[in-house]
């Protein structure tokens, strides 16, 4: 079976895990991150498993993510919810290198993974619409001031 594939999926998550805080799309970053790894914990995937050192690069970035999206996402998304989503990411990951796919537990931490994916998708959409909505009233802040605007220019010439 060809690793390729499996190693670039694997690369994948880790370069997003790395770029989880400090960035303008880190929400963007971390479900990126946490999809690859809920694909690569499928165990109806045809593909081989990632090899234990790059497993463990992966966990790494995992807890690493968990500290940056504290950090930096807490305000948007509850602390709780990042621990308990990324921790079940790293558990994933684990059962990855293991290829420990049939438990329960195994079940539980796919739903907690998903869990803050929507949690994070929820806030990148409410962030889309806060800024369309703060860019309509400045448009229609500059609107109204444009006349104004006109009119000082006609008065003191």
């Amino acid at each position: 079976m060809d690793h390729t594939g499996t190693k670039q999926h694997a690369d994948h998550a880790i370069q997003h895990f790395r770029w989880v805080g400090g960035c303008s799309n880190a929400m963007f970053n971390l479900q990126i991150a946490l999809g690859a790894v809920l694909s690569l914990a499928n165990p109806r995937q045809e593909w081989d498993l990632p090899d234990t050192r790059q497993c463990h690069e992966l966990l790494g970035r995992v807890y690493q993510s968990l500290g940056n999206a504290i950090v930096y996402l807490s305000d948007d998304i509850e602390i709780d919810h990042l621990i308990e989503g990324l921790l079940a990411a790293a558990n994933l990951v684990r059962d990855i290198d293991r290829e420990n796919f049939g438990s329960d537990r195994h079940k539980d931490d796919i739903d907690r993974t998903k869990k803050l994916i929507w949690r994070a998708r929820i806030v990148e959409l409410q962030q889309g619409i806060d800024k369309r909505r703060r860019e309509r009233g400045l448009a229609t802040v500059e609107k109204m001031r444009a006349p104004a605007k006109a009119t000082e220019g006609e008065l003191f010439g």
